[in-house]
């Protein structure tokens, strides 16, 4: 029997987004389950699929990085990255943007619905902010930041597809949606993303060249400066009285950042911090380091860069907008390993599968000197 393993990847990837369209948490057994799915696809698709040497080298790498970094924190994550990731050889990312907005749409609208009807917990957030006390929904989701999180990563989705299309009354859509969601959600960081996502799309619209030439050379110049920012505010939290009062603009993060860098430090393949109730983690810079280790770090830091070098390669300004958006939006949030959140990580598929278009044929009829066939 012929086995389609491109529908079963298919199927890999858009079960995963819709277990994070609900909401489900990373360390639920269901992702157990999704993993074991996972390696057999990858184990089908390895046979069936042809490899370039740097592919494979490519490939082995991603494999023992994601084992040891699961064995190492229990945590599936970066393991479900990879196993995505290397499963993308001749996948047509458009198509499965595509099927991820339609899953995403579907998992918002109907969870909120659900809440708003009673059949599932729409549970009440209060806390003391600006010297008054404010009440925030999930509206079905774990938490209001999630909430509003799900709606960025829904719009994000929504432009890549209608990119060339957007009209000002979708732009008005948006734009009310986010402020809607707002009303609930009350995540500031959530509501501002989200709008400079939109804000970000729109001024790419305007075909100014010099305009665009700095938003595609702006994503590298972003990841580092982010990056250095992140590690300098959590070491010097303490130390130095203006990193003190950044933190209450950052509403706690730098301290929670201070707190991880100087409990777990240094690692290789990372820290089992699951269990760590003592602080937040609410910065994906320094998470990459901290859960998954030094070798976790680089790993995904020369996906980030492949993803910025093909953006100026191709002159790509639609996947430079989604790029510029996540980055910032992660400096607040810790998503930015899992690739069914920080969906920016699927572009990084093309550079690894030697360059080419993801979603070109392989040509069976045409022999490579370099080319394996497993």
């Amino acid at each position: 029997m012929k086995i389609n393993t491109i529908y079963l990847f298919y199927v890999f990837i858009l079960v995963n987004t819709f277990f994070k369209g609900i909401g489900l948490d990373n360390d639920s057994n269901v992702y157990l389950i999704c993993l074991i799915f996972g390696i057999l696809v990858l184990f089908l698709k390895l046979i069936k699929d042809k490899y370039t040497k740097k592919e494979l080298f490519f490939i082995s790498i991603s494999i023992v990085i994601g084992i040891a970094t699961f064995l190492v924190t229990r945590r599936p994550t970066l393991f479900l990255t990879v196993l995505c990731l290397i499963g993308m050889k001749n996948v047509n990312i458009d198509d499965i943007f595509k099927k991820m907005l339609d899953v995403r749409f579907i998992t918002f609208f109907s969870i909120i619905i659900l809440a708003f009807a009673g059949i599932i917990d729409n549970t009440k957030f209060e806390m003391w902010r600006n010297g008054e006390m404010s009440t925030r929904y999930t509206l079905g989701f774990g938490h209001p930041n999630t909430l509003h999180l799900s709606l960025f990563i829904l719009i994000a989705l929504y432009i890549y597809n209608r990119y060339d299309k957007l009209n000002i009354f979708e732009y008005i859509v948006m734009i009310a949606l986010n402020f809607l969601i707002y009303h609930f959600s009350v995540s500031r960081t959530g509501m501002m993303g989200t709008l400079l996502l939109i804000i970000l799309c729109a001024i790419t619209q305007i075909k100014s060249t010099k305009v665009r030439n700095i938003i595609i050379k702006l994503p590298s110049i972003l990841f580092i400066v982010l990056f250095i920012f992140s590690f300098l505010t959590g070491m010097l939290y303490g130390k130095v009285e203006f990193i003190n009062q950044l933190d209450r603009i950052f509403t706690g993060r730098i301290a929670y950042s201070n707190y991880y860098l100087e409990t777990y430090g240094f690692s290789l393949f990372g820290s089992n911090i699951q269990n760590d109730t003592n602080a937040l983690f609410d910065n994906g810079y320094l998470y990459m380091y901290i859960q998954y280790g030094i070798v976790g770090l680089i790993y995904l830091s020369v996906l980030f860069f492949a993803i910025f070098n093909n953006i100026k390669k191709n002159h790509d300004i639609k996947k430079a907008v989604l790029v510029i958006s996540f980055l910032i939006y992660i400096l607040t949030e810790s998503f930015s390993p899992n690739i069914f959140m920080n969906i920016i990580l699927l572009f990084s598929a093309e550079w690894i599968f030697s360059n080419k278009k993801i979603g070109d044929e392989v040509n069976n009829g045409q022999k490579n000197n370099k080319e394996l066939y497993l």
